[in-house]
């Protein structure tokens, strides 16, 4: 994990450095990972291993639900730059998000909590990967209705 931390600071200052700019998700990336990485590390604890994802989970809800609360998608102001979406579409998606990752934080609590450190860690290493997986391919309409790309709005 110190690795990783080190390693994503360094390569994050690389591309600062060579392109003079960093995306909103490049930023948000490296704050989170150094946050929690390093919390990972200070602490070197199994329990806090295993909440982590929890706690990811519910403050990536809580801050996409405080977002909507104030009538702006905070999704929108990270991604809009990947995925050209619509006002509106953000807002769904974002409201669809924020659900899914406190459905995620809930079952991420249930599963380290009541089953033995191996079936937890296959859960988080492929359970959830498939569940993020799984949510964005069920996202495609919503993605392709409102889309601002000319080749999909004309489809539709």
């Amino acid at each position: 994990t110190a690795g990783f931390v080190l390693l994503l600071i360094a390569t994050t200052g690389l591309l600062w450095f060579l392109t003079g700019k960093l995306s909103r998700m490049q930023i948000a990336t490296l704050v989170m990972v150094v946050l929690f990485g390093g919390m990972t590390v200070w602490l070197n604890d199994d329990r806090f291993i295993k909440m982590k994802p929890t706690m990811i989970y519910l403050l990536f809800g809580a801050t996409l639900g405080f977002g909507l609360l104030r009538g702006s998608s905070y999704l929108q102001y990270v991604m809009e730059g990947m995925m050209p979406l619509q006002d509106a579409g953000w807002m769904i998606l974002t409201k669809r998000l924020m659900i899914f990752f406190f459905g995620l934080a809930i079952l991420n609590e249930l599963i380290w909590r009541t089953s033995s450190t191996e079936t937890w860690v296959y859960f988080k290493t492929f359970g959830l990967t498939l569940a993020m997986f799984g949510f964005f391919m069920t996202q495609s309409k919503l993605l392709q209705t409102y889309s601002t790309d000319e080749e999909s709005s004309d489809k539709s």
